[in-house]
């Protein structure tokens, strides 16, 4: 899948939940600046990343990085 396009989930959920970008690296114990290129879409979350986001959104690694369905932005 296209990282624009998990870019675009990952800032979709994000929203959702009426949470700064700052507030889920925060959470997340990642950098602000590494949310930011996933969001983007200029690099793809990999390992404990990758499940760390998911868990915190509430949807399976497979929905958030595999599924075909877009989500709305």
């Amino acid at each position: 899948m296209k990282s624009n396009v998990i870019g675009k989930r990952l800032k979709a959920l994000r929203i959702n939940l009426g949470q700064s970008k700052a507030y889920v690296a925060r959470k997340l114990g990642i950098k602000y600046s590494t949310l930011c290129s996933y969001e983007y879409g200029i690099h793809i979350p990999r390992g404990r990343n990758k499940a760390a986001l998911a868990n915190y959104y509430g949807v399976s690694v497979e929905e958030l990085f595999f599924d075909e369905n877009e989500y709305e932005t």
